[in-house]
């Protein structure tokens, strides 16, 4: 892997991975493309989906690889947070702005008769605020209502969204969602939740599976040390 360094300062670049991140982009670009044509529907954009989630893996590397030691030896986490919001967030609400003119464009009729009424649904002006407060995620569709309360107001099923195993679970959801009920099973247990997951329903509703949580075991006490 080819490293280069700037300055003392800079840390190390992996240059090799700005091609991965840059096939990454291109590929999520196309997957929201979605435009008629033979390479927007072909099942590795139509897939691509995935690309996201290794674009987070290379950019959490590469992050973990600039301020790891510097977060260990005591550098601000609110600095570490500032400067990673600073560089991100411009360009958040830069497109935000580019998605405004477009309603204001299309409100305005200067393009003719719009295919759909502006500023409305995701791109209503209350969406348009949650996304630039970056509360979307608990405030949109997607996020109002991530769990079912049961009789005593506690939540006891999760909507699970986003599925990892999205391709594999449709046509095999017999095989796939158990194991991926075992893994939230074990995960749980070694973290010491005081919830575990008891049932695993898929698809249940259109846009999410449901996740059947109760309270778990009490978890054993750490045993003491043996004495030296």
């Amino acid at each position: 892997m080819t490293v280069r360094s700037g300055s003392p300062n800079a840390g190390q670049r992996f240059e090799v991975l700005d091609s991965l991140r840059g096939v990454c982009a291109t590929m999520v670009v196309l997957y929201h493309l979605r435009t008629p044509g033979f390479i927007a529907n072909s099942p590795l954009v139509f897939r691509s989906s995935r690309f996201v989630d290794f674009f987070f893996v290379l950019s959490g590397f590469v992050i973990a690889a600039s301020y790891g030691d510097r977060l260990s030896r005591g550098f601000s986490i609110r600095k570490f947070m500032a400067l990673r919001l600073g560089r991100v967030y411009p360009l958040h609400i830069f497109m935000l702005a580019v998605f405004l003119l477009f309603e204001l464009t299309f409100a305005s009729g200067i393009l003719g008769k719009a295919d759909r009424v502006p500023f409305n649904a995701e791109y209503s002006i209350p969406s348009l605020i949650e996304n630039a407060f970056l509360v979307q995620t608990f405030l949109g569709p997607d996020g109002a209502t991530l769990s079912v309360a049961g009789d005593d107001g506690s939540p006891d099923r999760i909507r699970l969204r986003h599925c990892p195993f999205l391709e594999l679970a449709e046509p095999h959801r017999d095989l796939v969602c158990p194991i991926h009920l075992g893994l939230m099973q074990g995960a749980l247990s070694e973290l010491r939740a005081p919830v575990t997951v008891t049932a695993l329903i898929p698809f249940a509703e259109t846009t999410a599976c449901l996740a059947h949580l109760t309270p778990g075991p009490d978890p054993d006490p750490d045993p003491d040390p043996s004495p030296s």
